[in-house]
């Protein structure tokens, strides 16, 4: 091993811990946005009122409890460290998406050895560990984002590295226990997967299996209630691309029966609409992207996907902004930077207005921003669709599953 090599190895050890330190340092001593007071609004409703019944109601800013019966567990558990230690449970809930990124780049790396993920080399992974839209969302956000999007890179390496469908399915049951986001991701799996029934039927068992197993008890008690909250849940409509534009040009405002959640009238039409044919289009391009014998890496297509979904979605979360993160850098070191960039100044922008009126804290950049942002994600699509045209010209020149 050369000295050069040692140097730069060195340098993405030092760029890990510096992440983690910034991370550590921004969940010890920040609030973080309302999601952190929302997760400790859901661990109180627990206590008082059980699983179950946080299903039944409204959070103290008029949300939902709309994450799987395993966050049921994860909060009770972040509740007694909390109770054990005496460190706040705001730390705890965003130490795990942090540790989570750890866990995120190590897979990245794995990939690397097997051309799943393209040759990053060093610089890569050295972009990935400082990312500021990882550092924002893992260390000040407090979602559980991070943590699903490691669960799906362990799936996606342990299917095309390793050969490994039931682990792969184990992986993916436990990114579905976290949030329900990754069934988006399902057909292009399936699609990857056949025509091998068997190993379909051994990813959909595990998975299952997993998700229905961290569920317990509470899957049992009301499957029902908790599969409409669970599965039946969209996020904010009006905050992020197309939507916002409908919801500002539009005459008629969007209206929510529990603001702000819970759209009604035509701008409910409207969102129906656009997810339904979102959720076509990611069907349709994953049967496109796994016919015939030659076919992407998943790590591709999923970050394919994911640019899809956060072009066209009618509902938003800053958070969202974190899926791409590993994906992107698939698409070379400079379209990472640039995005890592634009959203990182998004997410400063948005989080440092809250409660504060700096000079730049006025609608119009904030709109500005997101327009920004928005038009970042769908460069990001067009890249990727870019590369999937040239993968179909000639496959043994990009990375293969």
């Amino acid at each position: 091993m050369n000295q050069k090599h040692i140097l730069a190895k060195r340098l993405v050890l030092f760029g890990i811990g510096l992440a983690i330190l910034l991370k550590l340092y921004l969940a010890a001593t920040t609030t973080g946005t309302l999601d952190v007071a929302g997760y400790t609004d859901h661990l109180e409703k627990i206590r008082a009122f059980g699983g179950v019944g946080a299903y039944h109601v409204r959070g103290a800013f008029n949300n939902p409890f709309n994450h799987p019966p395993f966050i049921i567990h994860l909060l009770k558990l972040l509740g007694f460290l909390s109770e054990v230690t005496g460190i706040s449970f705001r730390f705890w809930l965003r130490l795990l998406p942090s540790l989570a990124d750890i866990g995120s780049l190590i897979v990245v790396w794995m990939m690397q050895a097997t051309r799943t993920s393209g040759r990053l080399g060093q610089g890569g992974l050295l972009m990935l560990a400082l990312s500021p839209t990882s550092i924002i969302i893992s260390g000040y956000h407090g979602n559980t984002d991070p943590i699903f999007i490691f669960f799906v890179l362990l799936a996606i390496y342990l299917l095309e590295a390793r050969q490994r469908t039931l682990l792969a399915g184990l992986a993916f049951g436990m990114a579905l226990n976290i949030k329900a986001v990754p069934l988006m991701l399902l057909p292009a799996i399936l699609f990857y997967l056949w025509p091998s029934v068997k190993k379909e039927f051994e990813f959909i068992g595990a998975a299952a299996l997993t998700f229905f197993l961290g569920s317990m008890p509470y899957i049992l008690q009301d499957p029902a209630v908790i599969g409409k909250v669970v599965f039946g849940y969209s996020s904010i409509y009006g905050r992020w691309g197309w939507s916002l534009l409908a919801a500002l040009l539009f005459p008629e405002p969007p209206r929510f029966l529990h603001p702000p959640y819970d759209l009604v009238g035509i701008h409910a039409y409207f969102a129906s609409v656009g997810k339904w044919l979102m959720v076509s289009v990611i069907v349709a391009i994953s049967f496109r992207m796994n016919r015939g014998d030659r076919k992407p890496a998943l790590f591709y297509q999923v970050g394919l996907i994911i640019a899809i979904f956060l072009t066209f979605t009618p509902g938003f979360g800053s958070q969202y902004l974190v899926w791409l993160v590993p994906f992107v850098l698939g698409l070379g070191l400079q379209v990472a930077a640039i995005y890592y960039a634009i959203t990182g100044i998004y997410l400063l922008l948005s989080y440092t207005c809250l409660g504060n009126e700096f000079f730049y804290c006025n609608v119009w950049v904030f709109f500005f921003a997101m327009l920004g942002t928005w038009g970042e994600v769908f460069a990001v699509l067009i890249g990727y669709w870019r590369w999937y045209a040239e993968f179909k010209h000639d496959p043994t020149q990009h990375a293969l599953g």
